[in-house]
C-alpha cells in the first residue's frame, strides 16, 4: 500500500504480509487512517468512510495542485490486482483505475467502485460491519433497529437473494392471476351468457336477412332494364327536337344581326356624303391662303442663322465671367494651403509616442496582473490556514475540557501527562499558523499596493497614448485637407487655361439683337396661317379614301339584302313550334326520375347487402378470437397453478435456510465468546431479529445487562462469527479482517484470549489487522507497523523487527 497526501500522511509506502499485523501508535497519529485508506481505495467517497467530508481526505498542508492518492496491490482468488484512487484540483475531482494481472478492468471513480463491489460480493456497509471493525463500532449491529439489523445480516450473508426470488415469483403469479381474470371477463356478456353462442345466433339471423335482400334486388334490377329502354327512346326524340330548335334559334339570330348591320351601313353612308361636302369647302379655303408657307420658310432660315451667332456671343460672355471669378479664388486657396501644411508639420511624429506608450501600458498591465494573482494566492492560503486554525482550536478545546484525570475517548485510559504535552503541542501549532496568516496578509497588502501603483502608471501611459492618437488623427486630417486644397488650385488653374483657350478660338463676334427680335415677331404672326394650311391639306387628303368606303358600303348593302331574303325563306320552310321542345323534355324527365328512383333503391339494397356481409365477417372473426381466448385461458390457468406451486416451494426453502442461519451464527459466536471469557458464561444466543442474549448461570439475559468489556467481547464474537460465515459461504474469499482498538476495556487475560482466538482465525483470514495504542501486544503479533507524528505534523510509518 502507498499513500500520497492522504489525510495526515504526506507519503508512506509499506508491504504487508500474512498473519496478525499490529498497527501501533499514539492517539491522533493516524494509525486508523492508515488502514481506512484500504476502504477509501475500494469504495471511494462514501459517507461511512469520510469522517470529515470529502475535503478531509486530502492532507491539509498539501497545495491545490498536488494530488491525493492511494495505491493498493493485493491478491484475490489467484489474480493480482492493482487499484489506484485519487483526488486532484481545487474541486477535488475523483478518479480511479483497476488493473487485474496487468490489464485494465475498469476506469473512472464510479465504474471502479461498482466493479470492486461485484468482485468482493459486498458494499461498503457490509464491509465495515463484517470485515472492518472501527473504534467504538463493535456494537454496530446491536444498536440498529431490529428490522434494519435483520435486513443487513441477510444481505451480508447473501440470503436476501431468496427474498428477491420469492418476490419475483409472487409478482409473476399476480400478473397471471390478473390475465386470468381479464380473459374470463372477455368470454361472457353482462347477462353471464357465452359470447360465442350469442354471436352464432346473430350470424344465422343475418344470413336469413341477406337472402331476402338479394331477392328484392333481383326484382328491381329486372324493372330497371325495361325503364332504361324507354328512357333511351325519349332521349333520342328529345335530341331531334332540340336540333330543330337550335337551327331555328340560329336563323333568327342571323336575321336579327343582318337587319342591324343594314341599318348601321345606311347611317355610315349618310355621314360619309356629308363629310365629302365639307372637304370641298375646305379646299376652296386653302386656295385663298396663297404662298404663306414659302414666306414662313424664309423667316425660319434667317432666325436659325441669327441664333447661331447669338449662341457664340453668350458662350464668349460666360467664359470671360468664369475666368474672372475663378482667378479671384486662387490667392485665397494658396494662403489656406500654406497654413494647413505649417500646422501639420508643427505636430511632429506622434506614431513614436503611441508605440512607446503602448509598450509601457503592456509592461504595467503584466506587473499589475502578477501582483493581483499574488494577492489572491495569499488570501486563499490565509483562508485555508484560518479554517485549519478553527478546526485545531476546536480539537484543542475538546482535549482541554477532558482534563488530565479524564479517560481518553478512544482507549478509555487516563490521559495523565499526555494531556499537558498534547495541549502544548496543539497550542504551538496554532500560534505558528497564526504567524503564518499574519505574514500572508502583509504580503497580500504589499502586493495590492504594487498592483495599485502599476494601475495608476498604466492609466497615465494610456492617457499619453490617447493624446498622441488624437494628434495623429489631426495631422492626417490636416494633410488630407492640404492635399484637397492643392488639387483644387490645380483644377482651377487648368479650368482658367481651358476657358482662355476657348475664348481665343471664338474670336470677335458681332450680334444684332434688334434684327433677331424682328424676325421672331414676324414668325409668330405668320405661324397660325401656316398651321391652318397644313391642317386643311391633311383633311382634304382624306377625300379619296371616303369615296372608296362609299363604294364598299353600297356592295355590302346589296349582299346583306340578298342574305336576309334567303334566311326568311328558310324560317318559313322549317315551321318550328317552341311548345314541341317543352313536351319532349317533360316526357324524358319523367321517365328518367322513375329510373333514378329505382336505381337508388337498388344501390341502397346493395349497400345493405354489403353491410350484412361485413357484419357476418366481423362476427365470425370475433368468434375465432373468442375461441382463441378460451384456449389461452386454459393455458394461463395451468401456468398460474404452476407458479403458485413454485412460490410455495421457494417460501418453504427460504424458511428452511433462515431456520439454519440463526443457530449457526449463535453456535459460532458462542464458541468464540467462550474462548474469550474462559468459559465463564453459558454462551450467546440470537433471536429472530438477531438481538444478542448471553447465558449467565443458566439464565438468558439481554446484552444491556452486562459490562462494557463483556458487551464488547460479545459483539466482537458476533462480528467474527459473521465474518467466518461470509468467508465459508462466499464464492469470492475475502481473507482480510481489521479490528480497531478492541483491547481498550479488556484486562490482560482477555487481551491474551483475544490474541489466541485471532491466531486460530488465521485458517480463514490470511491477514488480520489489529489497530491499537497499547504496546503490550507488540510481542504477540506476526508483523508490527508503528505510526508516529513527524516534526512537520505529518504521520510516518515504520516497521519494527
Amino acid at each position: 500500500m502507498e499513500l500520497t497526501n492522504y489525510r495526515r500522511f504526506n507519503h508512506a509506502s509499506v508491504e504487508l504480509g500474512d498473519g496478525i499485523i499490529g498497527i501501533l501508535g499514539q492517539n491522533g497519529t493516524g494509525k486508523s487512517t492508515f488502514v481506512e485508506a484500504i476502504a477509501w481505495a475500494i469504495y471511494g467517497n462514501e459517507t461511512s468512510i469520510l469522517r470529515n467530508g470529502k475535503e478531509g481526505v486530502k492532507r491539509s498542508g498539501a497545495l491545490p495542485s498536488e494530488e491525493c492518492q492511494v495505491v493498493l496491490e493485493f491478491d484475490l482468488e489467484g489474480d493480482v490486482y492493482r487499484l489506484v484512487r485519487s483526488m486532484r484540483g481545487r474541486s477535488s475531482l475523483s478518479d480511479a483505475a483497476l488493473l487485474v494481472n496487468g490489464k485494465v478492468l475498469a476506469k473512472g471513480d464510479r465504474a471502479v467502485t461498482e466493479t470492486m463491489i461485484k468482485r468482493l460480493g459486498m458494499d461498503h456497509k457490509a464491509f465495515f460491519t463484517s470485515v472492518f471493525a472501527r473504534q467504538k463500532e463493535l456494537n454496530s449491529l446491536s444498536v440498529l433497529r431490529p428490522a434494519d439489523r435483520k435486513k443487513l445480516v441477510l444481505r451480508m450473508l447473501g440470503i436476501d437473494v431468496l427474498d428477491d426470488v420469492v418476490e419475483e415469483i409472487s409478482k409473476d403469479a399476480g400478473s397471471l392471476k390478473g390475465t386470468l381474470e381479464a380473459l374470463s371477463s372477455t368470454l361472457v356478456n353482462l347477462n353471464g351468457r357465452a359470447k360465442v353462442e350469442a354471436l352464432r345466433e346473430e350470424v344465422a339471423e343475418m344470413s336469413s336477412k341477406k337472402v331476402a335482400i338479394r331477392n328484392d334486388l333481383l326484382h328491381i334490377e329486372d324493372s330497371l332494364k325495361v325503364l332504361e329502354g324507354e328512357v333511351e327512346a325519349a332521349s333520342k326524340h328529345m335530341e331531334v327536337v332540340e336540333a330543330r330548335s337550335a337551327a331555328h334559334r340560329e336563323l333568327e339570330s342571323k336575321r336579327t344581326s343582318l337587319t342591324s348591320d343594314l341599318r348601321n351601313l345606311g347611317s355610315r353612308k349618310e355621314r360619309a356624303l356629308k363629310e365629302i361636302s365639307t372637304l370641298d369647302e375646305k379646299a376652296r379655303t386653302l386656295s385663298a391662303l396663297g404662298d404663306v408657307e414659302a414666306r414662313a420658310t424664309e423667316l425660319e432660315r434667317r432666325k436659325e442663322a441669327l441664333e447661331e451667332v447669338r449662341a457664340k456671343h453668350s458662350k464668349a460672355m460666360a467664359l470671360e465671367a468664369s475666368m474672372m471669378s475663378r482667378s479671384a479664388q486662387l490667392p485665397v486657396l494658396r494662403e489656406e494651403l500654406k497654413r494647413l501644411e505649417g500646422e501639420a508639420l508643427a505636430i511632429g511624429t506622434p506614431e513614436r509616442t503611441v508605440a512607446a506608450a503602448e509598450e509601457a501600458i503592456e509592461g504595467y498591465r503584466m506587473a499589475e496582473s502578477a501582483q493581483k494573482e499574488k494577492a489572491n494566492m495569499c488570501a486563499e492560503e490565509a483562508k485555508r490556514l484560518l479554517d485549519e486554525i478553527r478546526s485545531r482550536e476546536e480539537r484543542a478545546e475538546k482535549v482541554r475540557s477532558l482534563g488530565p484525570e479524564s479517560e481518553c475517548p478512544t482507549c478509555e485510559r487516563k490521559l495523565g501527562d499526555h494531556h499537558h504535552l498534547l495541549l502544548k503541542k496543539m497550542t504551538a501549532e496554532i500560534e505558528a499558523m497564526r504567524a503564518q496568516v499574519a505574514s500572508l496578509m502583509e504580503e497580500k497588502l504589499a502586493a495590492e499596493e504594487m498592483a495599485r501603483r502599476s494601475a495608476e502608471r498604466r492609466a497615465k501611459s494610456d492617457e499619453r497614448r490617447r493624446n498622441a492618437l488624437k494628434e495623429k488623427d489631426l495631422q492626417v486630417r490636416l494633410r488630407a485637407e492640404a492635399e484637397a486644397k492643392r488639387s483644387m488650385i490645380l483644377s482651377i488653374e487648368e479650368e482658367v487655361a481651358r476657358a482662355a483657350k476657348e475664348r481665343a478660338e471664338l474670336g470677335k463676334i458681332e450680334f444684332d439683337q434688334v434684327e433677331y427680335e424682328s424676325v421672331k415677331a414676324a414668325l409668330m404672326d405668320i405661324r397660325p396661317k401656316v398651321d391652318a394650311c397644313i391642317r386643311l391639306r391633311t383633311e382634304i387628303s382624306r377625300r379619296p379614301s371616303i369615296e372608296r368606303e362609299l363604294e364598299e358600303m353600297d356592295r355590302k348593302i346589296s349582299s346583306i339584302s340578298e342574305e336576309l331574303s334567303s334566311i326568311t325563306k328558310k324560317l318559313e320552310e322549317l315551321s318550328f313550334d317552341p311548345a314541341e321542345l317543352s313536351t319532349s323534355r317533360a316526357a324524358y324527365s319523367r321517365l328518367r326520375d322513375i329510373k333514378d328512383n329505382k336505381a337508388k333503391k337498388a344501390s341502397d339494397l346493395r349497400e345493405e347487402l354489403s353491410r350484412t356481409d361485413g357484419a357476418i365477417g366481423s362476427a365470425l372473426a370475433r368468434i375465432y378470437e373468442l375461441e382463441a381466448d378460451a384456449k389461452r385461458l386454459e393455458e394461463v390457468r395451468a401456468r398460474h397453478m404452476e407458479m403458485n406451486v413454485l412460490l410455495n416451494v421457494m417460501k418453504d426453502f427460504r424458511t428452511n435456510v433462515m431456520a439454519r442461519v440463526v443457530p449457526t451464527l449463535s453456535r459460532n459466536a458462542s464458541e468464540l465468546f467462550n474462548d474469550l471469557t474462559d468459559g465463564r458464561f453459558g454462551g450467546i444466543e440470537l433471536d429472530e431479529d438477531y438481538e444478542v442474549f448471553i447465558y449467565d448461570g443458566g439464565e438468558k439475559y439481554p446484552l444491556s445487562r452486562f459490562s462494557g468489556g463483556e458487551s464488547d467481547l460479545a459483539n466482537l464474537s458476533l462480528r467474527l462469527a459473521i465474518s467466518r460465515m461470509i468467508a465459508e459461504r462466499s464464492g469470492r474469499h475475502v481473507d482480510l479482517l481489521v479490528l480497531d482498538e478492541i483491547f481498550g476495556s479488556q484486562d490482560n487475560i482477555r487481551k491474551r484470549n483475544i490474541l489466541d482466538m485471532l491466531n486460530k482465525l488465521q485458517r480463514q483470514f490470511a491477514q488480520i489487522f489489529v489497530i491499537t495504542h497499547i504496546e503490550d501486544v507488540k510481542d504477540a503479533v506476526d508483523d508490527l507497523i508503528v505510526v508516529r507524528e513527524a516534526g512537520d505534523g505529518c504521520s510516518q510509518i515504520g516497521r519494527v523487527g
